[in-house]
């Protein structure tokens, strides 16, 4: 079984973070998000963790694949065909993973094309590459 992993979108201070934990109530609701916020002491390798309000952050679960290059692809993260050079954003609907057209309203199942995308950013940290052409 595959452990799933995150990232998060930290809204205040516009970071991507690593996620450690989730947290949820009794009625299975996620409460806090527990991120990495980097290095303390190098020479040890630890690091400084801080909770967050789940509503501060925007989560990110890993699709599992990777890209032609080898990098983890993320939902949220904007995708380019290698192909035809077209801009998708990942997204998760109807239970998989989508390759969607960042203009338009046709979408890719990212298991069948995987070998054609390469991840070129994710729409927090990368908007202009949506505003953008090729």
């Amino acid at each position: 079984m595959r452990i799933p992993k995150f990232r998060a979108w930290d809204k205040e201070t516009k970071t991507m973070r690593q996620v450690e934990a989730i947290y949820f109530n009794k009625q299975d609701e996620i409460t806090n998000v527990l991120l990495n916020m980097g290095f303390v002491d190098i020479k040890e390798l630890r690091t400084w963790n801080s909770i967050f309000a789940f509503k501060d952050v925007e989560l990110m679960q890993s699709t599992g694949l990777y890209d032609v290059i080898g990098v983890e692809i993320f939902e949220n993260d904007i995708i380019k065909d290698k192909t035809t050079y077209n801009k998708y954003i990942v997204v998760f609907e109807d239970g998989h993973y989508l390759a969607k057209h960042y203009k338009q309203s046709n979408s890719k199942g990212l298991n069948y094309w995987i070998d054609e995308f390469e991840v070129i950013g994710n729409i927090f940290e990368n908007k202009e590459l949506l505003e953008s052409e090729v």
